[in-house]
């Protein structure tokens, strides 16, 4: 039995192995899957299988373990802070599932707020295309990522998808409408 969990900076593992009376707590200061595969060598060991250490760390499944915030974040001076014809891509939208979003003009800043979870899926939004805006959301656990959005003939916005990389939380599975 297992079970894990994080935010940026750190990351916990808790594993049980009852039929062992055995348990182990992997405390690392970095999220990345480094605690699941350190657990599976561990467990080997326990078991007295014999580990090639430089196997280990050589294994290739080791390079991809990688999640959003380990990469470098990007440099908001080098974002287009200004978004030509912000007016058109302001106001209110609706997911089906999920409910309300807005987006809003907040001082000098475009701002994308998830409206269930304002607190956490709120952001600062920069200018990529017309069609394509970066989110930079408050919560720093969540990815950097980008707002989609679809027009009609007349060249109007109809809605947005999110590309926001996550393993927690599928962003890609929502669509929001123009209200």
């Amino acid at each position: 039995m297992s079970h894990g969990g994080g935010m940026p900076g750190y990351k916990s593992t808790i594993i049980i192995i009852p039929e062992a009376g055995t348990g182990i707590i992997i405390l690392t200061n970095k999220i990345s899957y480094l605690n699941e595969e350190l657990a599976g060598v561990i467990v080997d060991y326990l078991d007295l299988k014999k580990i090639n250490w430089k196997e280990a760390g050589d294994n290739d499944c080791l390079k991809n373990f990688n999640f959003p915030w380990d990469d470098e974040t990007d440099s908001i001076s080098q974002l287009q802070s200004v978004i030509p014809g912000l007016a058109l891509y302001k106001g209110r939208y609706e997911d089906k599932a999920y409910g309300k979003a807005v987006i809003f003009e907040n001082g000098s800043e475009a701002i994308l707020e998830l409206s269930p979870s304002k607190k956490q899926l709120s952001g600062r939004l920069y200018y990529l295309d017309k069609n394509r805006l970066r989110i930079i959301f408050n919560d720093g656990f969540i990815s950097p990522g980008e707002i989609v959005f679809t027009r009609d003939t007349g060249n109007r916005i109809k809605g947005f998808t999110l590309e926001i990389p996550s393993s927690d939380f599928h962003f890609k599975y929502l669509r929001f409408i123009k209200k």
